[in-house]
């Protein structure tokens, strides 16, 4: 048990840095009332991946294989998207920060 929660504090420090050095390098994406919004952001993000990734991944097994695994690219784009959506302190302005980000997290969290 206490390698689960381990496990998950590790996503949400991982997730944090993720979120403040995209703040810092990509111009379509905004963090506003930073520690708090880190904080939130890393956390919502976190439990995110470790709910719906499976679920997702289940779900488009087929589409994996097919595409070689780059559909979960998609699969992070989502996740971010919906983090997006659930917390007004964070913006992805563009697709292209979208597209990145979602390349960014979906291969640093495949190894978490």
């Amino acid at each position: 048990m206490a390698d689960v929660w381990g496990k998950f504090i590790l996503k949400i420090g991982v997730n944090a840095v993720i979120l403040l050095l995209a703040r810092h390098f990509f111009s379509g994406f905004i963090l506003t009332d930073t520690i708090r919004a880190l904080l939130f952001g890393s956390i919502i993000f976190a439990l995110l991946s470790t709910i719906l990734t499976p679920l997702l991944k289940l779900l488009f097994l087929p589409v994996i294989w097919i595409t070689l695994g780059a559909f979960n690219i998609a699969i992070a784009m989502f996740l971010l998207w919906i983090a997006d959506l659930l917390l007004p302190q964070l913006t992805i302005l563009n697709f292209s920060t979208l597209f990145w980000l979602g390349i960014i997290f979906g291969i640093v969290n495949s190894f978490l």
